[in-house]
């Protein structure tokens, strides 16, 4: 007799450090002073791992025109691949 896999429902967040509004990160306590900071990702991704989801994701962006636009929430301070492992050092 074969023993048949649990279902298990995979979720991952989007994550956008500064917010899903536009004007989120000017919210008082947003810690948008942090954005650049590895430390502030990490908490981000330690508060997801809590909160019981398997995976975070973002994407970088290879262009300035959303912060040339004002948009702060769409950024490139992150470099995916290598912030991710050093993410994964800690979680």
């Amino acid at each position: 007799m074969s023993l048949k896999p649990k279902k298990h429902m995979v979720l991952t967040t989007f994550m956008l450090p500064a917010g899903y509004h536009k004007d989120s990160w000017r919210m008082e306590g947003s810690r948008s002073g942090e954005l650049a900071n590895l430390d502030f990702v990490a908490d981000l991704t330690v508060m997801a791992e809590k909160a019981k989801l398997d995976a975070v994701f973002f994407g970088d962006i290879v262009h300035a025109n959303t912060v040339m636009r004002g948009d702060i929430k769409m950024n490139g301070f992150y470099e995916p691949m290598t912030v991710l492992a050093a993410l994964a050092a800690r979680t």
